[in-house]
């Protein structure tokens, strides 16, 4: 196997791209060209121009990436945004994840504040946080614990789980602006559906349960469909 240098920036600095066994930028790094590494660690402020390519990134600073990433791996408790597309097998955030284009992942699991431009396929997606979706959420467990407003355009998949959060500050601050806030969509589809705190045009699934501070436009189902009292469905097809 092929032994790459590291590249490590501590203080401020600008370095041509390349490939490498460890990126490590814990001060003001520039990187140009794109990059191809083992690790990409990022504790400070850096950006790279031209793509990144890695088994495992780690941000916990604030961190661009100016094209497409991938890897296997994406941790980020810091500020991240990807202009390009995001390819992983999983995704964690626990800060603020930006990603213009599209996320395709194994896994997402999201406790920040989670930004799509486009859409995201994966097979489990988790979220105890906020996160807006430009597109199509298609993943086949969704599992969604809302904080604050949320918004995703279409939602798919086998089980599809939305419930307010048992966090703290959920109920404090819905105490205190006594304010609606929740997931908002245009289409929720899947194979069984439970919904709280959700404003949806047409939901539709075999088993729909729509439980407290709902407004859905229109459920479309085929086996069964409960509605919490409280809750707005303007119509009800079976088909």
């Amino acid at each position: 196997m092929e032994k790459l240098g590291d590249l490590r920036i501590s203080g401020m600095g600008k370095m041509n791209g390349g490939k490498f066994d460890d990126v490590d930028i814990s001060g003001m790094g520039k990187i140009f060209g794109g990059i191809e590494a083992r690790n990409i660690k990022i504790s400070g402020s850096g950006k790279i121009e031209g793509g990144a390519k890695a088994t495992r990134m780690i941000v916990s600073g604030n961190a661009t990436v100016q094209g497409d990433l991938e890897s296997e791996n994406i941790e980020s408790s810091g500020n991240f945004k990807t202009e390009g597309n995001v390819k992983t097998q999983k995704l964690s955030n626990s800060g603020r994840v930006r990603v213009d284009g599209d996320l395709k992942a194994q896994r997402v699991d999201s406790k920040g504040m989670l930004t799509i431009g486009g859409g995201v396929e994966t097979e489990e997606f988790y979220s105890d946080g906020v996160f807006k979706i430009g597109g199509l959420l298609n993943s086949n467990t969704v599992d969604v614990k809302i904080q604050w407003d949320s918004y995703a355009r279409e939602i798919g998949g086998e089980m599809i789980k939305i419930r307010r959060s048992r966090h703290i500050g959920f109920s404090l601050f819905y105490t205190l602006f006594s304010k609606w806030f929740g997931l908002q969509a245009d289409v929720i589809e899947g194979t069984e559906v439970y919904l709280e705190y959700t404003k949806a045009k047409i939901v539709r699934g075999n088993k729909v349960k729509i439980g407290p501070e709902c407004e859905i436009e229109q459920v479309e189902y085929t086996d069964s469909i409960e509605i919490a009292a409280g809750s707005k469905v303007k119509n009800q097809l079976k088909i």
